[in-house]
């Protein structure tokens, strides 16, 4: 399982790598170049769940958004927890937790970064105890 983790940690760092050469318009409808704020303060981030959490607090999703920011996610049977570095700086995030007609989500703005690293902590460490 460990190998897995690391995997995910490096794939996440590629991906990061990869958005950060997007040009103008990558999505042929006008999205923004990713910001190198959001690019920075995402890459700070992966380090600082990781160093909490190991390799398990890589995310297991890292997307640019159209905005300039970067989206990353962490994705479980029951829990999804979306976390979006802004483009001039600090997150917001979406939590999706339960199933089928008890699904229920919640969104949180203007998040610092400590207030968003908890919020991953959390669900990971529920997640993989």
């Amino acid at each position: 399982m460990a190998q897995l983790h690391k995997g995910r940690l490096d794939e996440a760092l590629e991906w990061l790598a990869e958005i950060a050469r997007l040009e103008p318009d990558w999505d042929s409808y006008g999205a923004l170049r990713p910001s190198p704020a959001a690019i920075d303060q995402a890459r700070a981030f992966i380090g600082r769940a990781v160093a909490r959490l190991g390799a398990a607090g890589a995310p297991h999703e890292v997307m640019p958004i159209a905005d300039g920011g970067i989206s990353l996610e962490w994705r479980y049977p029951t829990v999804e927890l979306g976390l979006n570095a802004c483009p001039d700086g600090g997150w917001t995030s979406l939590l999706i937790e339960g199933s089928g007609p008890d699904r229920r989500a919640r969104s949180s703005y203007d998040l610092s970064d400590d207030d968003a690293l908890e919020q991953v902590v959390r669900i990971v460490a529920a997640m993989t105890a």
